[in-house]
């Protein structure tokens, strides 16, 4: 019988914590207020990762911000800079860039002083990751860089395979695909070895992203299965339904387009019971892609300008030209050449100087309005 429950609990954590994570911020709370400050700021920290899988944001903020009182408290600079890079990691997930910068500039300079080399990586490539998200390319990079280098000294081979991840992104925004692939599938044999299911997901994915922009679509959906799969056997919703956002644009590309608005509704109710504005409008400007295909402009229209006013308000510029890019099409769709080239001129400035793949759909338009 031991064995049953503790199989059982192993087996489904996830499940666990969804039905008891009201009752652990609460012990987040009672830790701190009866003086047990370290267990406040290590609770604070395992619950990091539940609060990630469902988009929890307010949940991890307040359990950080109890952590951080308590290490402050306690004048355990190691403990403070934990809690500072996960409030860090939080605020990019909603967008706050520059709370994000704050807190991860604070805690890597107490890693640093505390020579804890692991975290200053880790750190590293948290900045990395938040300027990735704002198209600061070559800070990005730099930031990996670092990350590599003391990664590689640790002989930390799993966090090696996920900041070469990260860089494979970069190259695959900046449209430098055979580049993306060789980080890519450099990572792959170190990830597939390990047991984090979330990051052998995340690159899967990031695998059949390219595998879709190269038109091969049966390799797409086999990495997008697997990985979908993972993701499941984690409960990780957030993830889970952006894969069936990117499946989406292979229904899309395959003409069904169908198939491509169930799934996008589908990932569209799960982003917005998440409150994941960023991802949800993501998933909107694909829709919006979507309805355009289908010729029906006038709602392409209203999705895409609903996603286009999130991401200005993010200051996502490579996702707002992304969306003017869209306007356009649905513009041209309906022969209103003038509009469409003014929407392809907006997306063509605010990607200036970013280096993104985007620059090359843009030219194209816009040669292609020239001729016409």
């Amino acid at each position: 019988m031991i064995g049953e429950i503790r199989e059982e609990s192993i087996g489904a954590p996830l499940e666990w914590f969804a039905a008891e994570y009201p009752a652990l911020i609460a012990c987040v709370q009672s830790a701190y207020d009866l003086g047990e400050l370290s267990t406040a700021w290590e609770l604070s920290c395992y619950l990091a990762y539940f609060f990630e899988s469902r988009s929890q944001w307010e949940a991890w903020e307040k359990t950080h911000q109890i952590g951080l009182q308590a290490a402050i408290e306690l004048g355990d600079a190691y403990a403070e800079a934990c809690m500072r890079r996960g409030l860090g990691a939080m605020y990019v997930y909603r967008g706050l860039w520059d709370e994000a910068r704050h807190n991860f500039d604070l805690a890597l300079a107490q890693f640093r002083a505390g020579n804890s080399r692991h975290w200053e990586a880790a750190t590293l490539q948290s900045l990395g990751d938040l300027e990735r998200r704002l198209t600061n390319w070559d800070d990005a990079l730099s930031y990996y860089d670092v990350a590599l280098r003391i990664y590689r000294e640790l002989d930390d081979m799993p966090s090696v395979a996920a900041v070469t991840r990260c860089v494979g992104v970069i190259r695959r925004y900046q449209g430098r695909w055979e580049e993306a692939d060789t980080y890519f599938m450099e990572a792959l044999p170190i990830v597939e070895a390990g047991s984090d299911r979330r990051s052998l997901g995340s690159l899967l994915h990031s695998i059949g992203d390219l595998r879709r922009r190269a038109g091969r679509y049966a390799e797409a959906e086999q990495y997008y299965s697997r990985s979908a799969e993972l993701f499941a056997s984690i409960d990780d919703k957030r993830w889970g339904c952006a894969v069936k956002r990117s499946l989406a644009d292979v229904r899309l590309r395959q003409g069904r387009t169908d198939e491509a608005l169930v799934l996008l509704d589908e990932a569209r109710e799960v982003f917005d019971s998440l409150g994941d504005r960023l991802w949800g409008a993501a998933t909107l400007r694909c829709r919006g892609d979507v309805l355009c295909a289908r010729g029906e402009y006038q709602a392409a229209r209203a999705a895409l300008l609903q996603a286009l006013d999130i991401f200005d308000q993010a200051g996502d510029r490579r996702w707002m030209a992304k969306c003017h890019i869209s306007l356009g099409d649905v513009a041209a769709g309906e022969s209103h050449m003038s509009e469409a080239t003014d929407h392809w001129r907006t997306a063509a400035q605010l990607v200036d100087g970013l280096g993104t793949a985007e620059s090359a759909d843009i030219a194209e338009r816009l040669e292609g309005a020239a001729r016409s």
